[in-house]
């Protein structure tokens, strides 16, 4: 695709003359190849557009000197200029990929984790006690019990220590007793009382579980349980992100897909994304190939990483002996999402 600058005559095109396509976008004006194109539309195309409308969405919240602050984190000023003067935002760009990114590493904004806003889906929680029960869009507590509760694994990794979260409930048909909420081991929220309850909930250390808990023979409903998760997707231009040397190899039989690096920890607060190609012919060298994403590994994994089941997932199967497989890593500070570079490795399948 080439930009294009057009005289005094013609300043502007649109639409398809022979085989060539004239349009515009941010970086201006742009003349391409008319091409046949196919959408597949597969599982995670679905997922990552999905993330891409979200962001949109979330871009459109904030406020405007919050999207100032996008510009001046990428750049020195909020705008700049293209070689043809046109200015573009590069701060709304930097944005999106923040926030897809937190999204790939089960980052929610404003999730409910019923699913939706009343309790209507009962698979998703683990009952304990029987005093408590999932019924008409509620979690009741419909008899005295000193230790009825409902737990659910947040977030596919540990959310990280001392984010601010912010947390709503309703509680209704209250008759008595208390009702708990905590991640984990706590700190614990307390109430008694119907009403809508809004409040704001950090931990010390990780976090991977929700508690909703009936104590001190609790009876009543809850309803509209929200988690919020406000402070993890904004710009901080000081963050420093690890670099690590990487080494791949596959094996074919055994099967083995082993990613190592050093450091041999991904540190507190980080993760990594990590993308493969399926087999290719020795004979390509460059890096613009058709990765797929098939592992986002946090803190607390250590090299080496067994990735057999999680490439198989992906591709299917091991790539025959001889074949050239390459991997792209990126590392993810998971408290701003910000990304490194791009690291490449490549290896030969292995007999």
């Amino acid at each position: 695709m080439a930009i294009v600058q057009f005289g005094s005559f013609i300043t502007e095109m649109r639409g398809k003359v022979g085989d060539l396509v004239y349009s515009r976008n941010r970086g201006g004006n742009y003349v391409k190849s008319l091409g046949t194109y196919t959408d597949p539309n597969t599982v995670p195309q679905q997922l990552i557009r999905s993330y891409m409308a979200d962001a949109n969405t979330y871009w459109q919240s904030l406020s405007e000197a919050q999207k100032i602050a996008w510009f001046y984190a990428i750049t020195p000023t909020p705008k700049f200029k293209n070689h043809y003067k046109d200015k573009i935002h590069l701060g709304y760009c930097y944005f999106i990929s923040c926030f897809i990114t937190f999204k790939l590493f089960g980052g929610v904004t404003a999730v409910n984790y019923c699913k939706n806003s009343t309790f209507d889906d009962s698979s998703y929680w683990s009952l304990s006690g029987a005093n408590i029960n999932i019924s008409s869009g509620k979690l009741n507590f419909i008899s005295p019990g000193s230790y009825g509760f409902a737990y659910s694994v947040v977030l596919n990794y540990p959310i990280p220590a001392n984010f601010e979260l912010s947390v709503e409930l309703d509680i209704s048909n209250y008759a008595s007793g208390t009702v708990r909420f905590y991640l984990d081991s706590g700190p614990f929220v307390y109430f008694s009382a119907d009403g809508h309850f809004s409040f704001t909930y950090s931990r010390s250390s990780p976090s991977t579980y929700i508690y909703l808990q009936g104590v001190s023979s609790f009876i009543g409903s809850l309803d509209n349980f929200y988690l919020w998760h406000y402070t993890d997707i904004f710009p901080k231009t000081s963050i420093l992100i690890p670099c690590y040397n990487f080494a791949l190899t596959i094996d074919s039989s055994p099967e083995t897909v082993s990613l190592s690096f050093s450091p041999a920890n991904i540190p507190a607060n980080h993760g990594l994304l990590i993308y493969a190609t399926d087999g290719m012919s020795t004979g390509i060298n460059h890096v613009n190939l058709p990765f797929k994403l098939i592992s986002q590994p946090y803190s607390g994994n250590a090299s080496p990483l067994n990735l057999l089941s999680a490439y198989k997932a992906v591709f299917t199967s091991i790539p025959a002996a001889g074949k050239k497989v390459f991997f792209k890593i990126v590392t993810v500070n998971l408290q701003s999402y910000q990304r490194s570079v791009s690291t490449y490795v490549s290896t030969i399948v292995l007999s």
